[in-house]
């Protein structure tokens, strides 16, 4: 499938997407494909009827991350039963997010990233103090 054709599908779908994140949408098949199938090429959809090996495949990503990917299949389904079992692992991500957050809980990048800017702040602090003292 060309780009044009899968981002005319999303766009069907859902009409007042963004070119960005029709673009995300788009890429997003395209990896998620990559990865059940092990095939660059983009040909149909279906290998988003397994739903175990979807699953499988964005498990260690993390949650946001794992959302976009079943948002971006949702949308291009037809199939209400597999809208609805990927609308609930959605559901499922929203709620261990929410959960996270609530426990101030963050991933091991967002951790991280904290820590190197906290350490950043501080060095700058010391030496700003040493050249006024």
């Amino acid at each position: 499938m060309e780009y044009s054709e899968i981002a005319n599908i999303i766009k069907e779908s859902k009409p007042n997407l963004k070119d960005t994140s029709i673009k995300q949408y788009v890429s997003s098949l395209k990896n998620l494909n990559k990865k059940i199938t092990g095939s660059d090429l983009l040909v149909n959809f279906e290998f988003v009827k397994n739903t175990d090996k979807v699953l499988d495949s964005i498990k260690d990503l993390h949650i946001t991350s794992q959302r976009n990917r079943l948002i971006s299949i949702i949308t291009i389904l037809d199939d209400e039963p597999l809208k609805e079992c990927y609308g609930k692992k959605v559901q499922e991500l929203n709620k261990q997010q929410t959960e996270n957050y609530n426990n101030n809980i963050v991933s091991d990048n967002t951790n991280f990233k904290l820590q190197n800017w906290c350490c950043q702040d501080i060095e700058k602090c010391i030496n700003h103090l040493k050249t006024t003292i």
